[in-house]
């Protein structure tokens, strides 16, 4: 999906160590330890990765293209990764961006965002659920207000799908939900909630 195959082939290394060097390794030195060999991953190599009925998912389109009522489309096995972004908190960003540049596209701020596109797919996910306000204070209290409530609507979403004792192997839909992420280490507008 990222577009590596047509530039290496079949010249990966990295399958190598994956589905038979860190196996072998894990099985050596603690036999009891499950091994998973990627994150997302559908259990096979002929499986694809991204297969809700196999293995574990990432569900990036709800903040990059999408509203993240989406996530009510995806009944995924384990969603292993998932986020929504939003800038640091106030006491952070004060810290980081000098009084002058508060403002969501001040050279500061962008220097601070790191996703490619980062702010018009932050005011876009935004402006689905509310206006975009003029003033820097509300509109940074509401792109994190958006934030919660995409990870709470996909994580109430995923909860209501969980295992159910006697229900047939496909109708155990989710076995989990990992969202991305909850720190960063550096004040920057991303999908961090701390």
């Amino acid at each position: 999906d990222w577009g590596w195959k047509p530039k290496i082939g079949t010249r990966t290394w990295g399958l190598g160590y994956y589905t038979d060097l860190l196996p072998k390794l894990v099985k050596e030195l603690d036999p009891t330890r499950p091994y998973w060999a990627a994150s997302p991953y559908s259990g096979s190599m002929e499986i694809h990765p991204l297969d809700d009925k196999h293995g574990n998912t990432h569900v990036w389109d709800a903040w990059n293209q999408k509203d993240y009522t989406v996530y009510r489309e995806y009944a995924p096995r384990f969603v292993s990764e998932f986020g929504h972004q939003a800038p640091p908190n106030y006491a952070t960003i004060r810290e980081a961006i000098p009084s002058s540049q508060l403002e969501p596209a001040s050279p500061a701020m962008l220097h601070h965002q790191k996703a490619q596109g980062g702010n018009d797919k932050l005011n876009g996910r935004l402006s689905e659920h509310f206006d975009i306000p003029e003033n820097f204070d509300d509109w940074l209290y509401l792109t994190q207000l958006n934030q919660a409530r995409a990870i709470q609507t996909g994580v109430e979403w995923w909860r209501t799908r969980t295992f159910q004792a006697g229900k047939t192997p496909a109708a155990q839909v989710s076995m989990g939900t990992l969202y991305w992420q909850i720190n960063d280490c550096w004040p920057v507008t991303s999908c961090a909630s701390v």
